[in-house]
């Protein structure tokens, strides 16, 4: 994985960057702001993706990091949805016992 695609992970993970889905995505020139997937500069020979969300958030990503960020958080969404599933699936030693009842007049 190279510097980009790490540091954008690690950014996932801690929440840094959100794992959610874009309102809208615009691609446009770079105007000097910084990349928030890799802190790169946009100048205005990159081209640059304006992601916006629901709760006001605006991302400003390199193409490459758009598509690294969309593919990892796509990742993460999956193994967080994996762990819950292996969490809440009751494995076989805490399953209830299920003890048959007697009928009137026997004894256990």
């Amino acid at each position: 994985m190279d510097p980009a695609s790490h540091r954008i992970q690690g950014k996932l993970q801690f929440g840094l960057l959100p794992s959610m889905d874009p309102l809208t995505l615009r691609l446009g020139r770079g105007r000097g702001a910084y990349c928030d997937g890799c802190d790169a500069e946009l100048t205005a020979d990159h081209a640059e993706a304006v992601l916006h969300f629901t709760d006001g958030l605006v991302l400003r990503l390199h193409p490459t990091c758009s598509e690294v960020w969309l593919a990892l958080k796509g990742d993460l969404i999956r193994t967080a949805a994996a762990d819950l599933e292996r969490r809440t699936t009751p494995s076989l030693h805490l399953a209830p016992r299920i003890v048959p009842s007697t009928t009137r007049g026997e004894s256990r």
